[in-house]
């Protein structure tokens, strides 16, 4: 069976809940869908649904009478879902006169916290309607506590809004960020998946164009003008070992053998002294190489440098020595941090050593014009370095830190806030203290960087 990942563009925005989070999914002539995400285990569950405009029955008639314990007549039938996580759990339905839905398990089993899910698709008598006309009213979902005693979940349930054309499905999986690029055809959506296809879209979800790079894409594409003509340019690389430079319309303009795996986001900079930018990435196959190139694939001088050690994720750069060129940050499964100048040559300080790979990109951020290096590890800890390699501060989770922090700046300056496998997102200021309020248990592993916007309009990002 083929598994289907669906990327998303969301117009409206859905709340997130400590222990369940509803959405009505899908809604067509023959079936409504509701999906969840869910914390905690489920053992049952009620709700009922209204649609906007509709008919006041939705569902196939009521044809069982059932008696509560009272010994009172309750009129309701079994309806039979399509698919969901009631079917994978043994759950079965019930809908009563009233249109309420309730489901549970007679084998007692509980339905598992994760990820999103398809929780019922059920069948109904409502043509022509659509996931944005279908409410979901007053849910009740029921846990068990520590005791194994019923408990009530906290449940947020809404509407996700998609754009139209929305969500884009693919045949494999999307595991980086997609980039939106300002091209002078329009704005388009740019991404790679594991099968090794980059895709243009446009923003109503059709497509632009593809490009086969011949083997997965693990880090997310960068938009420049490269060489200064007025056009930007598509900057993708691929485990195939190649590196791509694309136009808007998925025209090939340089295919470079690096010879090596390349995993990361490749970097745009300026390390030399000529008017075009230069990229930088790192290899993952041995021996673990830094490359430095320009737009017609030739090398900067003093690169490639061979570290001898395998760079999975991308790298960072910044003018730390103060002449006008950029410098390069990078970490390394060998549990290094480097910083390398724009010469080629390694700063003194550095490697700065850990006790587990550095598998995400650092960032580098000025403070009072000093550069400090940020950058999660796999030893369970977030590094913050001074330019010199010393250590600035150290953050201790309670497992790896696998993805960049994201900075924000506050009314008492710029807070550095990431995620760790521990569940947790922490928030701290530039010494490495925590802010108040943070770090949050979000009940789930943290692999992706965070983000900012002002979601309420309030004017403070969340």
């Amino acid at each position: 069976m083929k598994r289907f990942l669906l990327f998303y563009i969301i117009s409206g925005h859905l709340l997130l809940a400590d222990d369940v989070t509803l959405w009505i999914s899908s809604a067509d002539d023959n079936s409504v869908a509701v999906s969840m995400v869910a914390q905690e285990e489920i053992y049952g569950f009620q709700m009922m649904f209204g649609v906007d405009g509709g008919p006041e029955n939705i569902f196939a008639p009521v044809d069982s009478i059932f008696y509560n314990e009272a010994g009172d007549s309750v009129s309701s039938t079994v309806v039979y879902a399509l698919s969901g996580a009631v079917l994978d759990f043994g759950y079965t339905c019930f809908i009563n006169a009233e249109g309420l839905v309730v489901a549970l398990s007679f084998d007692n089993m509980g339905i598992a916290p994760g990820d999103t899910v398809v929780l019922a698709e059920l069948p109904w008598m409502v043509p022509g309607v659509s996931p944005d006309q279908v409410n979901i009213i007053d849910p009740i979902f029921v846990g068990l506590d520590e005791n194994g005693v019923p408990v009530s979940l906290e449940v947020e349930y809404g509407l996700v809004e998609y754009q139209d054309g929305w969500p884009y499905e693919t045949i494999a999986q999307v595991i980086s960020s997609p980039t939106v690029a300002p091209f002078e055809s329009g704005n388009k959506v740019l991404f790679g998946d594991y099968n090794g296809y980059f895709r243009i879209v446009n923003p109503d979800g059709s497509d632009v164009c593809w490009f086969d790079t011949g083997n997965q894409i693990w880090g997310s594409p960068a938009v420049s003008d490269i060489d200064g003509n007025g056009d930007l340019e598509i900057i993708i690389t691929s485990k195939s070992q190649h590196l791509y430079i694309l136009d808007d319309d998925c025209g090939l303009e340089l295919d470079f053998d690096a010879e090596q795996y390349l995993m990361g986001t490749p970097a745009i900079g300026n390390l030399d002294d000529d008017p075009e930018k230069e990229i930088v990435f790192g290899g993952y196959t041995n021996p673990g190489t830094i490359f430095a190139i320009n737009h017609d694939g030739s090398p900067v001088d003093n690169f490639p440098l061979e570290l001898d050690e395998k760079i999975q994720r991308g790298v960072a750069l910044a003018d730390f020595n103060g002449n006008g060129k950029d410098d390069i940050v990078c970490g390394t499964d060998d549990e290094h941090l480097y910083l390398i100048y724009d010469d080629g040559t390694i700063a003194d300080g550095f490697p700065f050593e850990a006790s587990g790979d550095f598998r995400s990109a650092p960032i580098v951020i000025d403070v009072n014009g000093t550069k400090v290096i940020f950058a999660g590890s796999r030893d369970n800890s977030f590094y913050a370095l001074n330019s010199d390699g010393s250590l600035l501060f150290e953050i201790q989770t309670g497992d790896d830190v696998p993805s960049s922090a994201g900075i924000l700046e506050t009314d008492s300056g710029p807070a550095v806030f990431f995620g760790s496998e521990d569940d947790f997102i922490y928030g701290v200021d530039l010494d490495g203290n925590p802010l108040p309020g943070w770090p949050v248990d979000t009940g789930v592993d943290v692999i992706g960087s965070p983000v900012f916007a002002d979601l309420d309009g309030d004017g403070s990002p969340e």
